[in-house]
């Protein structure tokens, strides 16, 4: 007797069971009695090696519908991912484990490290990171068009949007029904930072906790994940499941506005636009539609040498590609694959496309503006390799703390290329526009403070009459201006001409505590000032005192007669600053020849006449 069976997948322990049988009793079979079992190759497979069967049928349903493939994968399930380390001597050479080394030779062994300039890195010593796989899988998923790599780095400022934006979304659910408008937002930041993959990240996030989420990534369509699966809908049509999703959408070059189901008044209840920092192509649905903006942050050192690590690239190149053109992953993705001949000639057209960039600017300076919040167009479209775009204040657990954004000029480097550009062929009050623009010393300041600064920045540096400078029970002096500029780097002010030649430096890319600009008269005096305002509390300038007696030439720190000047417009409240650090400077030298500082005071009213292209508080309103 011949007895044959046949297994469906679906039955494997039945099957396992079977053969069981059939092994233990087949030995002791009685002559004519034969149980056979009889199994296609795909049941063998699966009974004995499941794990490559259910590889090979996960890869059928990708290649057949990859939409649904994803949603079996993501929904309810931790996607795959691991941890990885880097350490901070696997990135920063020992050669550059100190941001600025000023005159070291020079310096007391007790002197603290140098002012720390835009280019200079704080690189923790350890660093750990989550790594999620199979990005590009995904992006297939989502009919992306852009290209993305096969991993992505969970960046600490993902978690933190995440998070506000949850106690966000949080806040509107308590509200009363009747109340409730949605929140819609406009995430804005530099290209090349992971705004997509932020979106991915956010995604996967969600559809792990089998929360309700649609995502837009092209023009073909928009994707609906929840209980009910995955539905792919044409972007005019709407769906009933969108009242329930949080609806994300990205902007690039096929996609620059959220599909009109997602604008809806009674549409997603959170839409969240990832988009570059370009007010002209999400302005009018922003205004349309009440939105908000907020302003992502750049990657750190770290995170970018992380996603160089788990792309087989060498991680210690990131510190040298951020300090050089900046945080950019693409860029640094783009440079570290490249031999050494190819990565020499990429570096010359990013230094050609800096270049041009900052000759537009010097060509019409009035063109280029904070207040805008966008690059004007006659730049060119490489005009983010030389101008940065971040967010004015950190982060706090109220996402709209980050509405404001400013452009800048993250290094050395670059700022040594764009004032090599022009500085000398342009006047002083267009080289103090631009510098009220692009000056990172700004985020030191709060608005009124700040622009207080620039006017004593325009007296201070145009020359004209002396100011009168006063101390307590001394006669009165006066304090010669200048129309010589220098530009705002480390190394001008390391670089300062001789006593005998008078000069300004304001400086740009470096925040000295309590110091807002340094003068020579060409008489062997030397004036350090501080602009102070009622809107903010006194700075104290021990600290930015030290470091700029660091930074100038020994034959200026220790031959020059030594001021420090505390600017303001009411006298009482330049008394106050007089009174208040000439008491902290009392007893305290710098350097070995212990020099010694006096201070002194000068009254001088605010005109607003002259400032040309600042920024008034409500200065952010243009974008709406």
């Amino acid at each position: 007797m011949i007895r044959a069976c046949k297994f469906l997948p679906s039955h494997r322990h039945q099957a396992l069971e079977m053969d069981a049988n059939v092994i233990s009793v087949f030995p002791d079979t009685p002559i004519g009695r034969v149980h056979v079992l009889a199994a296609t190759p795909e049941v063998l497979e699966f009974l004995y090696d499941p794990e490559t069967f259910h590889a090979k049928k996960e890869k059928k349903l990708y290649e057949k519908d990859p939409t649904t493939w994803f949603y079996k994968k993501a929904w309810g399930n931790k996607w795959p991912q691991h941890t990885g380390t880097i350490l901070r001597a696997d990135v920063v050479a020992a050669s550059d484990s100190e941001p600025i080394a000023v005159d070291a030779m020079e310096l007391d062994q007790d002197d603290e490290a140098g002012p720390i300039a835009d280019d200079s890195v704080e690189v923790p010593e350890r660093f750990e990171y989550t790594c999620l796989d199979g990005i590009t899988a995904i992006a297939h998923a989502l009919y992306m068009p852009v290209h993305v790599k096969d991993v992505l780095i969970v960046r600490k400022e993902f978690m933190a949007l995440r998070d506000v934006m949850e106690k966000a979304f949080k806040a509107e659910l308590e509200k009363p029904e009747q109340h409730r408008e949605g929140i819609k937002l406009v995430l804005a930041g530099h290209p090349g930072i992971g705004k997509t993959a932020f979106l991915l990240y956010l995604l996967l996030h969600r559809l792990e906790c089998k929360l309700p989420t649609a995502i837009q990534s092209s023009s073909m369509c928009y994707i609906i994940f929840d209980e009910e699966g995955a539905t792919r809908v044409a972007p005019a049509d709407d769906d009933r499941r969108l009242a329930k999703c949080w609806a994300l959408t990205d902007s690039n070059a096929y996609t620059t506005i959220p599909c009109a189901p997602f604008l809806l008044p009674r549409g997603p209840p959170m839409l969240i636009q990832a988009a570059l920092p370009k007010p002209s192509l999400w302005k009018q649905w922003v205004q349309q539609s009440e939105a908000c903006v907020i302003v992502s942050d750049l990657p750190t050192t770290m995170e970018i040498a992380a996603t160089l690590k788990e792309l087989g690239r060498e991680p210690s190149v990131a510190f040298d590609i951020a300090k050089k053109w900046g945080p950019n992953i693409r860029t640094a993705i783009k440079l570290s694959g490249l031999s050494p001949d190819m990565q020499e000639y990429s570096e010359k057209v990013l230094i050609a496309e800096a270049m041009q960039t900052a000759m537009r600017v010097w060509a019409n300076p009035s063109t280029f503006s904070v207040a805008d919040q966008e690059l004007p167009s006659t730049l060119g479209c490489d005009s983010d390799t030389l101008f940065f775009f971040r967010p004015r204040h950190d982060l706090t657990t109220n996402i709209w703390s980050r509405q404001i954004g400013a452009f800048f000029i993250p290094t050395t480097h670059l700022r040594n290329i764009f004032e090599g550009c022009g500085t000398a062929k342009k006047s002083n009050y267009e080289i103090f526009d631009l510098f009220q623009a692009l000056s990172s010393h700004s985020w030191t300041r709060d608005f009124a403070s700040w622009a207080y600064e620039g006017v004593v920045h325009r007296r201070l540096g145009s020359g004209g009459a002396a100011l009168p400078i006063y101390r307590p029970g001394v006669e009165e002096k006066a304090m010669a201006t200048t129309s010589s500029l220098l530009p705002g780097t480390v190394s001008a002010l390391m670089n300062a001409p001789r006593l005998d030649i008078p000069f300004y430096w304001m400086p740009s890319v470096v925040d000295l505590p309590g110091v807002d600009g340094v003068l020579g008269d060409g008489k062997g005096n030397l004036y350090v000032v501080q602009a102070i305002s009622r809107t903010e509390a006194h700075r104290s300038p021990v600290k930015g005192l030290q470091w700029t007696l660091q930074m100038v030439k020994n034959s200026l720190r220790d031959e020059g007669h030594w001021y420090f000047v505390v600017v303001g417009d009411d006298r009482s409240m330049v008394d106050d600053g007089v009174d208040r650090f000439s008491t902290e400077l009392e007893g305290v030298t710098f350097g070995r020849h212990n020099v010694r500082v006096e201070v002194w005071g000068c009254v001088l009213p605010k005109q607003t006449s002259i400032i040309s292209g600042l920024f008034s508080p409500d200065w952010w309103l243009q974008w709406f």
